[in-house]
């Protein structure tokens, strides 16, 4: 309802819309994926806000002397602001990314795979997302240290397996073919794999000799410290 009503507004430009949304995106990934609340969280302040869109022809009922951007802006934070950007590692470090958040896991590493185009100056392999999009979720989902272990995995991840599997360090997005190739097959070719693939994400993963626990909790505090930067809230 914010999101059509801030579009549908005669009050903001287009540059203001995109400000504002973009906004709204940050809050409610956060609240929704990051922080995983259920659909009931924070409806009627969505809902008051929508209408208070809606309403900005009154001027001196709803807008102050800072303007009607600041104004919405300022409401938006503060629906997230029981779910900080600061607190998404802790909500995250120790999470299940895979069973019942499949959704979020591909949005998530859908961002993380534009922010390493923008951040190096890639081109976005975007014929390679749209064939990610068209699949099911779960095809879509690698897990680098496979969910079935075989002798080759053997002693690579000796605790906690089901638990490391699922971590979102140990995640990663690929087109379903590749997915279905790789399996349950070593690391090193695994590596390889992915560093024939346009996908910056896959190719970042070459960085590691092997990889184990270790290498699992590192990556995963690695993309957490980026998602904290990533969803907190935008600067006016």
């Amino acid at each position: 309802m914010v999101v059509v009503a801030i579009n549908l507004s005669e009050h903001f430009n287009d540059k203001e819309k995109k400000i504002l949304t973009k906004q709204w995106e940050k809050v409610t990934f956060r609240i929704f994926g990051l922080y995983q609340r259920d659909s009931r969280t924070k409806v009627g302040e969505y809902t008051r806000l929508a209408h208070k869109i809606m309403g900005l022809r009154d001027d001196k009922v709803y807008i102050n002397d800072d303007g009607r951007v600041k104004e919405i802006y300022r409401e938006l934070v503060k629906i997230g602001q029981e779910f900080p950007a600061t607190g998404i590692a802790k909500a995250l470090e120790d999470a299940d990314c895979y069973n019942g958040w499949a959704q979020e896991a591909r949005y998530f590493f859908y961002c993380y795979e534009k922010y390493l185009c923008k951040e190096k100056e890639y081109s976005f392999a975007k014929t390679w997302w749209d064939s990610i999009w068209e699949s099911s979720v779960q095809d879509s989902i690698e897990h680098i240290y496979p969910q079935v272990e075989n002798a080759e995995w053997k002693g690579k991840v000796p605790r906690k397996k089901e638990y490391n599997a699922n971590r979102i360090g140990n995640l990663l997005i690929l087109p379903i073919k590749l997915n279905k190739k790789l399996q349950n097959y070593r690391f090193e070719i695994k590596k390889k794999e992915y560093n024939d693939t346009p996908m910056k994400s896959a190719q970042e993963l070459t960085e590691y000799d092997d990889w184990t626990t270790a290498t699992i909790a590192e990556r995963t505090n690695k993309l957490l410290a980026w998602a904290q930067k990533e969803w907190d809230d935008i600067k006016l």
